[in-house]
């Protein structure tokens, strides 16, 4: 993934470009969350976060909205599936050159949580958030 994803955000024929990383994954699978293999894959995934976001804005991509988020959480022993927090919690960086929330109130770095129909537990509804952005 990360060989391509340089390349492919210098062509100029993708509004949706989709880059699906499993190292991290991977390594909370084989090792658990708080052994220094996830440190050191969480530093590499940093590099990558701040060359793409550096990316984005040196070739004044204005109209780009980078996503970048986890599909779920993982136990201490690397597991994941059921419901607890720490299963079910998952990361959400959104960069974009432009300010892209003043249609939502919330403030910097936060989306206003809200409760699902018929679901006990608070979540964001991500498309619905998505289609915020305008």
């Amino acid at each position: 993934v990360m060989k391509h994803l340089k390349p492919e955000l210098h062509r100029d024929d993708w509004d949706l470009l989709v880059a699906h990383f499993l190292g991290v994954d991977h390594v909370g699978h084989r090792y658990g969350p708080s052994n220094p293999a996830m440190e050191s894959k969480l530093l590499q995934m940093n590099t990558v976060l701040e060359d793409l976001v550096n990316e984005i804005t040196s070739r004044d991509m204005t109209d780009t909205v980078l996503f970048v988020f986890g599909d779920h959480g993982m136990t201490d022993d690397g597991n994941h599936g059921g419901a607890s927090e720490d299963e079910v919690g998952a990361a959400l960086f959104v960069y974009s050159p432009n300010p892209i929330l003043s249609n939502i109130e919330s403030t910097p770095g936060t989306i206003k949580k809200k409760k699902a129909p018929g679901k006990s537990e608070n979540e964001i509804h991500l498309e619905e958030a998505i289609a915020l952005l305008q």
